[in-house]
């Protein structure tokens, strides 16, 4: 069984020839030859940053066609009685981000409580200061949230760290008292 425009199976394809109704110019090839390193242009498109225009590429804005190259895309321009902000859109305005420090502050409060309970046994009142900022931090900005509650959780975690050590010590000293 064959296919149209395709070789058999097993046969030679050197003289495999196009499906009927094929040809370069319907499929948008130009057939002018592509330096290395450069990709073909699709029909009415503008060449990538850096790349020479082709022939049959359209220039690039406020650049004089080539020889041979399509002229430029007329500038496109909205319907008569068209809003952006009819429809919906803001543009690229940003918009002032709300302060978060209440929940930067606690999350760092949070991280020095954290640090100081392992390696002092010594952060809770670093940590005490995190708790404390937390529900403010937590009722502010959503943008925050995550924050705050990550310095709640370091807070906590630096409070059993500095009460473990604390045992530890207790314990100790109650040793060497025995001892």
């Amino acid at each position: 069984m064959t296919t149209p425009g395709f070789p058999n199976p097993g046969t030679p394809s050197g003289g495999a020839q196009p499906a009927p109704g094929w040809s370069d110019a319907a499929a948008g090839i130009s057939g002018a030859p592509v330096p290395p390193g450069q990709t073909p242009p699709l029909p009415g498109q503008a060449p990538p940053p850096g790349q020479i225009p082709l022939p049959g590429q359209a220039p690039l804005p406020g650049q004089a066609p080539l020889p041979g190259q399509a002229p430029p895309l007329p500038a496109q321009t909205p319907p008569p009685g068209w809003s952006d902000a009819a429809a919906g859109y803001a543009g690229f305005g940003v918009a002032a981000a709300p302060s978060t420090g209440r929940a930067t502050a606690t999350f760092v409060w949070g991280l020095i409580g954290l640090v100081g309970g392992i390696v002092f046994g010594w952060g809770f009142p670093a940590a005490i200061i995190a708790l404390v900022l937390a529900p403010g931090a937590l009722r502010g900005d959503p943008a925050g949230h995550a924050r705050a509650r990550h310095g709640r959780t370091l807070a906590v975690a630096g409070l059993i760290a500095t009460v473990l050590w604390a045992g530890y010590s207790v314990l100790r000293i109650v040793e060497l008292i025995l001892a």
